[in-house]
Parts: C-alpha cells; structure tokens; sequence
C-alpha cells in the first residue's frame, strides 16, 4: 500500500511537471517533465522500432576475435547490459578507507541455476527458449531456432559454474582479492587489462573476485564456445535490456516471458507506470527532491527523528539485556551503535 501511495504521489508530480508551460530550460521541471513526455510518446517509439539500438548492435556485430569479448563484455554491463560477468564499486570489506572492484558472477536470463538442470523447471526453460528465439528473430538474426538452442546451451555452461545458496553469502568465501595483474593468472583466456580498461576501473587498487571458480568456467568457455554464439548471446542481452522501452513486438515479448511465464501475471502494468519507473530510474534525485517539497513537511522530518531516537533508545536497552551475548560483545554491539550516522 505504501508503495502505490509513494507511485501516486510520483505520478502526481511528474504528471504535472510535463503539463507545466512555464517551466524554464534547463529546470528540474523542464528535464522531469520531458523525459516523462519522451518515454510517453508511443507513436515515435514504434516508429523507431529496434532503430535506438543500432550502433550498439553493429558494435557487437563487429567483434572480430575472442580476444575481444573481454571489453566488450565491460561496455555492455556499463550500459545495463547482463554480461557473464558482474562487477560494482563498493567499499572493500577488508579495508573500508578505500573503494574497489568487484566483479561476480552473472550472465543468466533464468532466475537461477537449478532452472536449467531440474526436471521441475523444464517448462520454464522452454518460455525462455522461445523468448530468447524471438528476440533473435526481431533482432534479424537469419537462424534464431538454432541460435536460441546456442545461447540456452551456454548459459547452462555458465550456470553450471555459479554458486548457490550459502556459499554464495559466505563473506569469507566470496572475498578473494587479486591485484589487477595477477588476474590473469585466473583466467589465461580472459584479459583482465582490456576488461578493466573498458569499465573505467583501471586505477582499481585491486579487483574482489567473489566466485573464482566460476570465473574459470567462464575462461573455459571463452575458449571453447564459437564466437558467433557469443556474439548471438550478447546481441539477445543487449535487446532483452532494452525490450521495455522499445517498440510493442519487444515489449510484448519481454512481458511474455518474464511477466506471464516467470511471474503469472495476466496483464503489463500500464505505461505510465513504467514511465514514472524510468523517469525515477533516470533522474530519482530530482523526483525526490520535488517530493521531499510537498509531501515532507519539517514536522514529518521531527517526528521522524524523534522515532529514530526512540530506536535507538530501545536498542540500547535491549543490547544490554541480551544473555546470549558475553560482556565483550555486548560492548563491541553498543560501540558500534554509537556510531550511527542518522540521516533523514
């Protein structure tokens, strides 16, 4: 319920702000209202069709060499794009002054691994099969049956390698650390200098490698499946990230797959659900600024303090009176609650 509201009100605002007549160039009300406009317009976006994703296909179409893959793969994922490989910048859990890479495992367009083995989700399999076939087919692939048997043929080879359940939470187990250097040394296959280049991360002080295991399933497959299928494989990623905001053959098929297939659901939420999605995706600062000014008075602000500080009151209290924990800890737990940073 409290979600819909906070959608409503979202609504309400940019709604508004693309009607507005009087919003200057440039404007928080200029920029909100026309990317809202923009993503409304479903005449120019079928009329566009797969034409917004032309450079970026014609960039995969020409990779020439595997050796390619690597950097491409960095480009894709600063786009938005699945990848066989994931990475992030975060604090580095061991040395929290510092921000490093970190890169994890990915690349699947089923939930997760057991999709692709268990008799159970055969059905599943097959949705996705034929979506990843569609896709192809939209795409203008000349053999989209065979080049979804590929691409559904690879990502078992990759989910084959990907952890699973609590080894894939452990903190000890997923925290493996390699200078940018010696990564090669993981994956011979795989260069790392071009990757790292390509992500904009090549003055990383050194790259958490959360799976390692898997990443030398990847390596082998780099090695052993045809360039063509990965080049099929990257073109369906890169059009099944974008499906929603492109023309109703896309979307409709994106929807049949992970909407009624994955989820059971019977219909797509209504566009302007997806564009107050995509306006607060794009520019969620400016929208929560806008709505911090009418709906968070200075006394919901105060209230919202005074809660915290009962909170953290309560917190304080309650440390103290936990017997399973030993005096040390109980003094680490209230150490580390003094120093909240309280931000609202």
């Amino acid at each position: 319920w409290l979600a819909m509201e906070a959608e409503s009100a979202n609504r309400r605002i940019i709604e508004e702000a693309a009607a507005a007549r009087d919003a200057a160039p440039g404007s928080e009300k200029q920029k909100v209202g026309d990317y809202y406009l923009s993503f409304m317009d479903t005449a120019r976006v079928e009329q566009l069709g797969i034409q917004p994703l032309r450079a970026e296909l014609a960039r995969v179409a020409a990779v020439s060499g595997k050796a390619e893959l690597p950097a491409t793969f960095a480009h894709l994922q600063r786009l938005g794009v699945q990848t066989p490989v994931g990475f992030y910048v975060w604090q580095d859990a061991r040395q929290a002054d510092r921000y490093i890479l970190y890169v994890s495992q990915s690349g699947l367009g089923l939930p997760e691994r057991d999709y692709y083995s268990e008799p159970r989700f055969a059905e599943a399999r097959a949705a996705y099969a034929r979506y990843v076939e569609t896709l192809l087919r939209l795409a203008g692939d000349r053999d989209p049956a065979g080049g979804a048997r590929d691409i559904l043929a690879l990502e078992t080879g990759l989910a084959k390698g990907h952890w699973g359940g609590a080894r894939a939470r452990d903190s000890e187990k997923t925290y493996t650390l390699y200078t940018p250097a010696k990564l090669d040394s993981l994956t011979p296959n795989f260069a790392w200098a071009g990757y790292l280049r390509a992500a904009g991360a090549e003055r990383t002080p050194g790259v958490v490698v959360r799976m390692p295991d898997y990443f030398q399933v990847v390596d082998r497959l780099v090695q052993q499946v045809p360039l063509e299928t990965w080049k099929r494989y990257m073109t369906v990623k890169l059009v099944d990230a974008y499906a929603d905001e492109l023309s109703k053959p896309f979307a409709d098929a994106k929807f049949q797959y992970t909407g009624r297939s994955l989820q059971g659901l019977q219909q797509p939420r209504p566009r302007w659900s997806w564009g107050v999605a995509a306006v607060e995706d794009a520019m969620g600062q400016l929208v929560g600024k806008m709505y911090v000014e009418r709906n968070f008075t200075p006394e919901s602000k105060a209230r919202m303090e005074q809660l915290v500080t009962n909170l953290l009151a309560a917190f304080r209290q309650g440390i103290d009176e936990l017997e399973w924990m030993s005096p040390e800890t109980r003094a680490r737990a209230q150490d580390k609650l003094a120093k909240f940073n309280v931000k609202i």
